[in-house]
């Protein structure tokens, strides 16, 4: 039997600490635990809006004499002391009924709420049942027997994955439960030792696009990958999210329809999520070393809408550009290859308008969104691949500017390392 260890804080001293996320199929076995499920994730729920509720009542008093009352403080220590308080006052002795641990988790989701809007993210808000997903954090205290999960007052629920636990060594550290479409599903964080990468026998370079992606490696060959094509679920979607305007608030019918749309974004989501992953395990397999430009996304995705006084051009090709970068995934496989293979980042500016044949910049070689025709030389080539080339070149040296190092010497630097996996949330 594993049981779940304390996530302490990591250190730069030892070999590197890895966590690795392994998303089961929750089945509770019985309408019992089902219900005892439903009321733990409510139980997180009430104590989320509950205190969300007192500290925007004590920060009002605040703002209005500050003299004499204090601000309230959104630290998980204040916040779980003041729990512990409520729940032994007896004021709702049904709280007595449910796990410390997993309801007190929900004070620590809305302490890092709140300290999300204070770096200009949006203000927690209340959680309803017919809205939010019934969900909540098994941060201790938790147990893996097998296939089974050990919930504290529910008790064991087999977990079903179908190929099964990919780290059969790793160490739980917390799992994280949800309810979506009508099923249950459990995120297990395992604490593992992954044994040390091999050197680096090829280099590879990513050009990310919309709804693809082209990859070229150092031994000549390259690859366009593409992400499945969801036209028809997204019609599907479309056209079922005006189905609820037209049906009564509250009536079965209005929640019948709200659950088939759950369901198709789930699919949609999952298809995505899919390609990303064997996307990016091809690619770790492949290379050990991953060479990709450096792109600030969220600039990239801004509205054009603009002001009154100052209008947006050309917002609606502009939204829908942004709707197919966001659809692609680009922070994800960032993301997911920065835990799978070393990433390296480079400039990218002018990547897509520099020929790899020849070097010439022109903005008229790029003839089309496929197309690379180089003005100068005559070189032709996908217009993706042909900037995946220049970013491979950018990324080990080209000699002919001076910059040349060998793959072995920029994995030996270290430079630009990737995103790392030292928390899980």
């Amino acid at each position: 039997m594993l049981h779940f260890t304390n996530n302490g804080s990591v250190t730069n001293s030892g070999p590197p600490v890895h966590y690795r996320q392994v998303r089961y199929r929750l089945l509770p076995g019985t309408a019992s635990k089902a219900r005892q499920l439903f009321g733990l994730a409510g139980a997180g729920r009430f104590i989320w809006n509950h205190f969300l509720a007192k500290h925007q009542a004590a920060y009002q008093l605040h703002k209005e004499n500050p003299e004499h009352h204090a601000k309230p403080s959104i630290s998980f220590l204040s916040l779980g002391k003041e729990f512990t308080q409520l729940r032994n006052s007896g004021d709702f002795p049904w709280l007595q009924g449910y796990s410390f641990t997993i309801v007190r988790a929900a004070l620590q989701s809305l302490s890092l709420a709140f300290q999300g809007f204070f770096r200009g993210k949006g203000h927690p808000r209340f959680k309803a049942r017919g809205r939010d997903q019934p969900r909540f954090t098994i941060p201790d205290k938790g147990k893996i027997k097998g296939d089974r999960l050990s919930i504290p007052g529910v008790g064991l629920l087999r977990l079903r994955r179908h190929s099964g636990n990919p780290y059969p060594e790793g160490r739980p550290v917390k799992a994280a439960v949800v309810h979506e479409c009508g099923k249950w599903y459990a995120t297990v964080c395992y604490k593992v030792d992954l044994p040390p990468s091999a050197e680096p026998e090829r280099v590879a370079a990513m050009d990310c696009n919309c709804r693809q992606v082209a990859v070229v490696y150092s031994d000549g060959t390259s690859e366009i990958r593409r992400q499945p094509d969801t036209t028809l679920l997204q019609i599907k979607l479309k056209r079922g999210q005006r189905k609820p305007g037209r049906q009564q608030k509250g009536s079965n019918r209005r929640q019948r329809t709200r659950t088939r749309l759950r369901k198709l974004h789930r699919r949609i989501r999952n298809m995505a999520n899919t390609w990303r992953h064997r996307l990016t395990r091809h690619v770790a397999d492949k290379a050990r070393l991953l060479v990709l430009e450096k792109l600030n996304t969220q600039a990239m995705t801004r509205s054009a809408q603009g002001t009154v006084a100052s209008p947006g051009r050309n917002v609606q090709q502009k939204a829908g550009l942004n709707r197919s970068i966001l659809a692609t995934g680009w922070g994800e496989i960032e993301q997911m290859l920065g835990y799978k293979t070393r990433v390296v980042y480079v400039n990218g500016a002018y990547t897509s308008q520099r020929c790899s044949g020849c070097g010439q910049v022109d903005k008229a070689s790029r003839r089309s969104q496929s197309t690379f025709h180089c003005t100068s030389c005559g070189y032709r080539a996908n217009a993706d691949l042909n900037a995946a080339q220049n970013i491979l070149a950018s990324g080990v040296g080209a000699a002919a500017r001076g910059e040349a190092f060998s793959p072995l010497d920029l994995y030996d630097r270290e430079t630009g390392p990737g995103h790392s996996c030292d928390s899980w949330s």
